[in-house]
Formats: structure tokens, C-alpha cells, sequence
């Protein structure tokens, strides 16, 4: 095989991470809402794996187009597609360089919709929360008349 062969088949498995990585966020989005913290870890232990894998192919790849064009630093797709003469393999690389772009930025853009919903969470856990550590237990003042009522949450009271 050759090192453009390589190069397509590697950038086609990082796709493939790609979109079992956008999976998985859904799956973990699911896991959040329904509360299913096991299912959550899961997910979260499942994508740590495609992470690392995805570091495999990327060292790979670095190795292959360093070969492509006989250097070690500033590799890019950009630089071999300029070197290459057009025909079936230099149009299947940018297909895939484009593929992967779409597939890798949607992919951010759904990390931080998963982020800001644990944001949220949290920030409506700590407000529900926190009510109940303002509580005290004196029903009465020191003078028997009824002592003012415990703040409640705006949480339980938009519940109620």
C-alpha cells in the first residue's frame, strides 16, 4: 500500500471517530436529562477511549504525510493537495478533508451544547440546593411570636 492509500484509509477512520464521537455526545445529552448518571460515565468513559484512538490515527498521519513531503514540521493537507497532480485520489483527499472539517466542527459546536447543559444544571441544582442550607429550625423568636418564614427556592416555587 501506498502512503496516499494509507493517508485516505487513516483520514476515513478518523471520520468514522468522528461520527461515533457526535454519537456519543447525543448519548450523553440523553443520559443528562434522564439523570442516568451510570449511562453518563459510560459515555464519558467510551469517549475518552475514541479520544485516544483518535491520537493513534493522528500521530499516524503526521508520520505519513511527513514521508509525503519529506519533512517534520509544518505538515498540512492544504501543502500536499498543492503537490499533487488532479485525479480520483486528489479529489477523494479533499472530500475527505472537507468531510472531516464539517464532521470535527459540528462536533465542537455539540460539546459546548453538552457543556452549557451541565452548566445550567448545575446552576439550578445549586440554587434549589442552597435554599435548604439557609433553613433554620427556630419555628418561634425568643419572644413566642412566629419566627418569618425559610426562603424558598424559585425553583420549587415555579414547580408548585
Amino acid at each position: 500500500m501506498d502512503f496516499l492509500s494509507e493517508l485516505t484509509a487513516v483520514m476515513e477512520e478518523e471520520i468514522r471517530v468522528g461520527e461515533r464521537l457526535l454519537g456519543n455526545l447525543a448519548d450523553q445529552k440523553k443520559a443528562i436529562i434522564s439523570w442516568n448518571s451510570s449511562d453518563l460515565l459510560r459515555r464519558v468513559e467510551e469517549k475518552e477511549t475514541l479520544i485516544q484512538g483518535l491520537g493513534v490515527m493522528e500521530e499516524s498521519r503526521r508520520s505519513i504525510m511527513a514521508h509525503l513531503l519529506r519533512r517534520e514540521t509544518n505538515l498540512s493537507l492544504r501543502d500536499l493537495l498543492g503537490q499533487l497532480s488532479p485525479g480520483p485520489l486528489a479529489t477523494k483527499l479533499e472530500s475527505l478533508k472537507q468531510e472531516a472539517r464539517e464532521i470535527y466542527t459540528r462536533l465542537r459546536a455539540e460539546e459546548k451544547g453538552v457543556v452549557t447543559l451541565l452548566q445550567l444544571l448545575v446552576g439550578h441544582l445549586r440554587e434549589a440546593l442552597g435554599t435548604l442550607s439557609d433553613f433554620t429550625a427556630n419555628l418561634y423568636e425568643q419572644g413566642g411570636n412566629p419566627a418569618s418564614p425559610p426562603r424558598v427556592s424559585r425553583l420549587v416555587q415555579t414547580k408548585i
